[in-house]
């Protein structure tokens, strides 16, 4: 058997596992489950019949509040075959950085301030935060 999932999760992610079983002479129960903090998610369960089978699929990254060190495990069962297997994976906690670019770096006093604001995640990608802003004071 072969199974590849990243080592590295993003929190509330769409992450991606993929599972081969070869050479089969018997069906197969496999149960592949991600694992953190005591919280088990079932992400494949299956009976497998086929002597060659493949399968990929996309789940949804349990969201983390600080980063966390989880397990997947996998765990195959027949009438005479049997196999369980643990591997660990981090998942990231998303962090973005938000930055405010004026249209320039100094203002006389009365001139109107221009300015964008724009948050990135760690891989340098907008995210989608709104920022409120009710009272803006500047004083020069």
């Amino acid at each position: 058997y072969l199974v590849t999932i990243p080592s590295e999760l993003f929190s509330g992610a769409t992450g991606k596992v993929c599972a081969h079983l070869a050479y089969l002479n018997e069906t197969i129960h496999i149960t592949l489950t991600l694992t953190h903090d005591a919280i088990n998610t079932t992400l494949l369960e299956r009976e497998v019949r086929e002597p060659h089978w493949y399968q990929c699929i996309s789940f949804q990254v349990p969201v983390v509040t600080e980063e966390t060190v989880g397990s997947l495990v996998v765990h195959g069962e027949g009438d005479t075959f049997q196999f369980e297997k643990s591997k660990k994976v981090l998942i990231w906690k998303v962090e973005s950085g938000t930055f405010v670019q004026t249209d320039k770096p100094i203002y006389k006093p009365g001139q109107t301030v221009k300015f964008r604001i724009v948050s990135l995640d760690r891989k340098f990608i907008a995210v989608h935060q709104k920022v409120t802003v009710d009272n803006v004071f500047l004083s020069c």
